[in-house]
């Protein structure tokens, strides 16, 4: 199981669910490496300021249980230990970055596993036109990976539960909660959907000035 992810936020969400669920007895216990040098340096700053973290953590997990480590969970570090994982027989699950698989460790996992269909890729979180990850969610048959093609047999499963994007209904709402708003520029999305947004929030308040720059503009503030 391949799961590209987000350095900061989504692997530490992941490892918290995963071991939860695993001490719950919902999951079996298997190996589960991260592979990202980032996201280990930045799980490290979550370790050390426990102090931060809300009451459901503590009731998950008690005050001397680590949320994010758990005897069937490794933290790789040199490229080296990322190289066996290549070669590993399993079953075993690499979360590791980039989240869009458009590079990083993640890209090798992928190249070594994508031929074989009893390997899973699971996508938790939002992949842009143009990558990887967007080109295997529209069905790809074959993906170039370094220079080489490669047919997709590994299945490709979509978990949308982790997404961190707020909806139109709540970004709506997050503008109307604005005292004094009077413009916004919608700089994060497809041009697409981002086009659909401005329509509706211009609908929303005729007052507000709704901008949808395009890569290079420059805005007046």
């Amino acid at each position: 199981m391949i799961v590209p992810a987000f350095s900061l936020g989504r692997t530490q969400v992941l490892v918290y669910l995963i071991h939860k669920l695993t001490d719950e007895g919902k999951i079996p216990r298997f190996p589960i490496y991260v592979d990202s040098p980032l996201a280990t340096d930045i799980t490290e700053l979550y370790r050390k300021h426990r102090g931060n973290y809300d009451k459901e953590t503590e009731e998950d997990f008690g005050a001397g249980h680590p949320p994010l480590a758990f005897r069937n969970l490794t933290y790789t570090q040199s490229v080296e230990e990322s190289k066996q994982l290549n070669v590993k027989e399993g079953p075993y699950m690499v979360i590791s970055a980039s989240g869009m698989m458009t590079a990083g460790r993640v890209v090798h996992h992928v190249r070594h596993s994508i031929e074989d269909g009893r390997n899973a890729i699971f996508v938790t979180g939002y992949q842009a036109e143009g990558t990887l990850g967007r080109r295997l969610l529209e069905g790809a048959k074959r993906v170039e990976l370094y220079g080489d093609w490669f047919d997709v047999k590994a299945q490709t499963l979509v978990f949308n539960e982790f997404s961190a994007h707020a909806d139109q209904a709540e970004l709506t709402e997050f503008s109307r909660s604005i005292n004094g708003l009077q413009k916004i520029a919608l700089v994060h999305g497809e041009p697409s959907q981002a086009d659909i947004l401005k329509e509706h929030l211009e609908t929303v308040n005729s007052d507000w000035e709704v901008l949808r720059p395009n890569e290079g503009d420059s805005i007046s503030l």
